[in-house]
């Protein structure tokens, strides 16, 4: 999305009779949805919230917020969220996606006999309605064997950077959790595994062997850091996951956390899209998991009877409800003792690569400004172009993305105005804003390759400026985490004068 400017080019005057103008395009957000999610879903309908960069220079993010008014930060950031609303297809048709039933995967080995007998008899009891959401009682795993999905929760300790200290505030620590889980790219079961019938689930270590992965490995292994620091710091909290649908992605999964105690309140409820790094409120009518079908945590699998008042707003978490859910196990039928969680309580984390952070550091930052030349070159047809960087003001910009990757890491990093006052703390960035016209944005993706990194930053359109005296400014910087995740940010910004 942009907004479309019309400049007059005001040194061209001296030269010609009359007025000459361009439209110069400046980048607000977009919004990304893989061709997989709609060939799934076949037509994808609703609000789905734009992607924004942190600051944007010239414009500013108008919330719904009152004077006075005490809300959470996730709260506070959805209101401020962008929603487009748009229908998605494809015509003509497809063919329709059939993905792997549920009552298959009981039938493979994996399981134990009496536990896989007992989930396909507890599954073809529920109505017809429930088992058309997102229900699996037993996953495939990596062997095409079944696994009972509750075993893929158990408490699990996060990078040792990440919980860098005892004093650390529980809302920075639940924070660079999330940040943390969020870097770990991307990459659904199609493109892992191939083939369309492919739902596989991995444990924590196959998740980060990989480097990759979907919303159930990115969904369970944030579950398993909540539950590993809560039990820690003995906060009262306790994770789950649920299975629901979303906005855009159809059927996906959910990190939620709550106090059991106190589940029934929707505000004491937060649902977490860990492959995204966005949090809400169970309370919030925008959150993009619109139902919830079930919730599990490492004991037991609950399936929400709520229906149709499955969207989190609607509806209530107390577990114990057995008019609102079914459990699997219950005191007639209890857990085996047998069943043990397939992920191992420590993972072996993997040292952030400095060396590697800063050799590629060097690399992106020399590759994307030729890239930055070749597409303006593009842009002229043919005729020669120059394409000048300011070297003093990239460099000034270096801190400034130090200073968005530490907010990042805090709960109440996200504000726009904390974004401002980080650019307003460099004075020789508040003295360019001042003296010149500058436009541009910085972005942060979790480094995959650097296609995907340059596709990125030529969508903003930064390098699209036909002003002849336009000089620009080409900022990376790299930041390496444990189990070589990047989190990569690049500032492109275009310097004219007043």
């Amino acid at each position: 999305m942009f907004d479309e400017r019309v400049i007059q080019n005001k040194t061209e005057r001296q030269y010609r009779s009359g007025v000459s103008y361009r439209n110069e395009r400046r980048y607000l957000g977009g919004v990304s949805i893989p061709f997989s999610t709609i060939y799934v879903n076949e037509t994808i309908h609703g609000a789905l919230p734009l992607s924004k960069p942190p600051i944007t220079l010239g414009y500013r993010v108008k919330g719904q917020l009152y004077e006075g008014e005490d809300i959470s930060p996730l709260e506070e950031r959805s209101r401020c969220d962008t929603l487009l609303r748009c229908v998605v297809s494809v015509d003509p048709p497809l063919v329709s996606f059939t993905g792997q039933s549920q009552l298959n995967i009981l039938k493979a080995s994996g399981e134990s006999t009496a536990i896989r007998s007992a989930a396909t008899k507890f599954y073809k009891s529920l109505s017809t309605q429930i088992q058309e959401g997102n229900i699996q009682l037993c996953a495939s795993d990596m062997n095409a064997r079944s696994v009972l999905v509750s075993r893929f929760l158990f408490p699990q300790a996060p990078p040792p950077e990440i919980l860098t200290s005892a004093a650390m505030p529980e809302s920075d620590a639940i924070q660079s959790m999330v940040r943390y889980v969020s870097l770990i790219p991307f990459m659904d079961d199609w493109s892992t595994f191939g083939g369309e019938n492919n739902d596989v689930w991995c444990t924590s270590k196959e998740f980060l062997e990989l480097g990759c992965g979907d919303w159930e490995e990115h969904a369970i292994l944030l579950c398993n850091f909540f539950n590993y620091y809560d039990q820690l710091k003995r906060t009262g909290y306790e994770s789950y996951i649920v299975l629901g649908r979303g906005l855009p992605e159809g059927d996906t999964v959910y990190t939620l956390r709550m106090d059991p105690s106190r589940g029934s309140v929707g505000s004491e409820v937060t649902l977490w899209n860990a492959s995204t790094g966005r949090g809400y409120t169970a309370k919030d009518k925008h959150c993009p998991l619109i139902s919830i079908d079930q919730i599990v945590n490492s004991e037991n699998i609950w399936i929400n009877k709520q229906q149709p008042s499955s969207s989190p707003y609607q509806m209530t978490f107390d577990l114990d409800d057995l008019k609102s859910f079914r459990p699997f196990f219950t005191i007639k039928h209890p857990k085996p003792d047998t069943i043990n969680s397939v992920n191992q309580m420590d993972i072996v984390h993997v040292p952030p690569n400095a060396r590697l952070m800063e050799d590629m550091e060097r690399e992106l930052q020399e590759t994307l400004k030729n890239e930055f030349k070749a597409w303006r070159q593009e842009n002229e047809k043919g005729m020669k172009t120059y394409t000048r960087f300011d070297q003093n003001v990239s460099m000034a910009l270096k801190p400034l993305l130090e200073s968005f990757e530490a907010a990042k890491l805090k709960m109440d990093g996200f504000s726009e105005d904390t974004h401002r006052d980080l650019w307003s703390n460099h004075s020789r960035l508040t003295t360019l804003a001042a003296t010149k016209h500058i436009h541009g944005v910085p972005i942060n993706v979790a480094f995959t390759d650097l296609k995907e990194l340059s596709l990125t930053l030529k969508s903003t359109h930064v390098h699209e400026n036909e002003n002849e005296n336009v000089r620009f400014a080409l900022a990376v910087k790299v930041f390496a985490y444990s189990n070589n995740i990047f989190s990569v940010w690049v500032y492109a910004i275009s310097i004219e004068n007043r």
